[in-house]
């Protein structure tokens, strides 16, 4: 969502692994400006969902349910 010019300059710190303590905060703001945070979130959850739903489709056993405890602890953390 950045314009293109933001956008090339994110990706270049990245690519080169530019991103120095000092560039660190800027390169969140950004991220955060743009809505990629709220873009990965977003995304997350849709992946997750799929992920359980083919879950779903396997017989019930220990196993199948620590997979989907997996995905909603991944879903939910923070950090």
């Amino acid at each position: 969502n950045a314009p293109s010019l933001r956008a090339e300059g994110v990706r270049a710190l990245v690519r080169d692994g530019a991103v120095t303590d000092g560039k660190w905060g800027e390169l969140v703001g950004l991220i955060e400006e743009y809505g990629g945070v709220a873009y990965a979130r977003e995304r997350v959850r849709q992946i997750a969902a799929g992920a359980k739903k083919e879950l779903a489709a396997l017989p019930p056993t220990p196993v199948r349910d620590a997979l989907a405890g997996a995905v909603d602890y991944v879903v939910a953390r923070r950090t």
